[in-house]
């Protein structure tokens, strides 16, 4: 992170030039500051607050009816609260490439009807990939043993999308293109984490904004360490 801080400091101030508040702003100065660092007084302030990822309702405007894509759904964590916070849900679309991650938020979440539990990946299109499984999932689009079926946003989801949430493991920039006209048509919400690759701070911006410029956009951190850092796009109010 550092080298590519060093190297590409005219785009991460881009980003930061781009932010919508003073927050973001702060945040952006303290992550940086600590990712390059490891002084761990940058992290004061900040919590360990997985609840909370994805849900700031300084951030995300009240949603009758949501329709939220979830992927990298895990083990049914973010799915979870997104029931505690719209009980009105209209659909989940819990999207998650590990068989047994599936199978544990099945059982956790099953009796709800309007879920959709998919178990496949979101790239740029529908192919198969390799992982090692005992490695991190990181290396889920190099080469590995285990396979691993993956499909675009545009292909998986055909009905109006308020939220669309990526946490899945450096292959965001992928998902985005692959989401070019759900964003296009439903301009929804959008949380995606930058932490798994350093040049996502700056280049998942770019590719959101070509896509849809009317987005105001939003930096917070959820943990005390290098990990959790979400970049939000909330569409422009009116």
């Amino acid at each position: 992170f550092k080298d590519d801080y060093k190297n590409n400091q005219t785009l991460y101030n881009k980003l930061y030039n781009k932010l919508a508040d003073e927050q973001s702003k702060a945040v952006f100065e303290k992550v940086i500051n600590f990712k390059i660092s490891f002084d761990y007084e940058f992290m004061q302030g900040f919590t360990n607050n997985h609840a909370g990822q994805y849900f700031d309702k300084e951030i995300i405007p009240p949603i009758k009816n949501i329709s939220f894509v979830d992927c990298g759904g895990y083990v049914g964590d973010t799915t979870t609260e997104v029931i505690k916070n719209y009980p009105d849900f209209k659909k989940i679309y819990l999207i998650e490439p590990i068989p047994e991650n599936i199978r544990i938020a099945k059982r956790k979440l099953g009796s709800y009807k309007n879920i959709e539990f998919l178990t496949c990946g979101v790239s740029n299109k529908k192919e198969t990939l390799y992982f090692n499984e005992e490695k991190s999932f990181s290396t889920i689009y190099g080469k590995g043993t285990q396979s691993v079926e993956v499909d675009t946003i545009d292909n998986i989801v055909k009905e109006r999308v308020d939220y669309i949430k990526l946490d899945i493991e450096g292959a965001e920039q992928d998902a985005i293109e692959g989401a070019k006209e759900t964003i296009k048509k439903y301009k929804p919400i959008l949380a995606i984490c930058v932490y798994h690759k350093a040049e996502d701070w700056y280049k998942v911006p770019e590719k959101v904004l070509a896509i849809e410029s009317g987005y105001d956009i939003y930096l917070r951190h959820y943990m005390k360490g290098i990990f959790e850092t979400v970049l939000y796009f909330i569409p422009h109010k009116g």
